[in-house]
């Protein structure tokens, strides 16, 4: 179900013309056999231009939005961002909302750690880039259910430091049939984008079945530094198509079932609008799926 390659890619602003041949990549052999009998997923001549997110985005807009009644849960996650980043700068507060300026475009992947692991879920946090291209989609950490239980995983009472919760972190995009080759294209950018930068990543895969709670064809990478999460979910903010819908989600230490539900229904945030994920029951993650619907990638 790949696209047939080599594609051109362009990322700017190097103007460099990536050429990427289908022997860079490792499937299964029916995988394969498929993907070389599909004259409908040739797209040897197509060029694509990428965007380089830091040329781009100066900074960030960070803005808390809450019930009053959970206010005391907001001004803790203010306090707790204070720990991490050291710059943030309040700009506005009032009875129901927080908003916070973050100057430094490296900052994304800390913010998002801080805030994965200390929201209480009925505080909302979007994050906007400071930029002027106006079309770039926030990344946002929605309303979520009540945590399974009642502790320090869904409702952080002490700060929490990501360096001692966080052992990665997954970036997910979602395509169907439709929007199958822009959805690769750029799964091969973000991974040639980030080992450009000396920021290779440890694991990436291409899904045509469920994974865990995501329904629709996926791929996914796992990103375990700030560094490498700033560049990775600022290079789709900026460069996600229409269609695409895109997300992602602290992996904490522990993996036990009760932590897969909370890293997906408490530690997750969408880049743009949000698709349907079987979130909200915790019996999901009773299970894993077999091994044998997963399909390996390497670049």
């Amino acid at each position: 179900m790949l696209t047939n390659l080599p594609v051109t890619l362009e990322i700017i602003p190097f103007l460099e013309v990536i050429q990427i041949s289908s022997n860079q990549i490792k499937m299964i052999p029916e995988l394969k056999a498929k993907i070389d009998s599909d004259s409908e997923l040739q797209i040897d001549k197509d060029t694509v231009v990428y965007l380089d997110p830091q040329l781009d985005i100066t900074g960030w807009n960070v803005y808390i939005t809450f019930p009053s009644e959970y206010q005391i849960h907001a001004k803790r996650l203010y306090d707790d961002l204070k720990i991490g980043l050291k710059e943030l700068t309040l700009i506005g507060e009032s009875d129901t909302n927080i908003d916070l300026l973050s100057s430094s475009f490296i900052d994304l992947g800390t913010l998002f750690q801080w805030i994965a692991i200390n929201r209480h879920p009925k505080v909302i946090v979007k994050i906007q880039a400071i930029s002027k291209n106006t079309s770039i989609p926030a990344l946002s950490f929605s309303e979520g259910p009540d945590p399974v239980g009642n502790d320090v995983q869904g409702y952080p009472v002490d700060t929490q430091y990501p360096s001692d919760r966080i052992g990665v972190s997954h970036l997910h995009v979602h395509f169907n049939e439709n929007n199958e080759k822009v959805a690769l294209r750029l799964f091969l950018a973000l991974n040639k984008f980030l080992l450009d930068r000396a920021m290779p990543v440890s694991h990436k895969r291409v899904w045509y079945s469920p994974n865990g709670p995501h329904l629709r064809w996926s791929w996914d990478i796992h990103l375990s530094k700030p560094e490498q999460l700033s560049q990775a979910v600022s290079f789709i903010m900026i460069n996600k198509p229409e269609g695409l819908s895109a997300l992602v989600h602290a992996r904490t230490h522990d993996f036990i079932q009760k932590n897969e539900w909370d890293d997906h229904a408490h530690r997750l945030a969408w880049i743009g609008e949000i698709d349907s994920l079987e979130v909200f029951d915790p019996r999901f993650f009773e299970f894993r799926l077999p091994l044998k619907y997963q399909k390996d990638i390497s670049i």
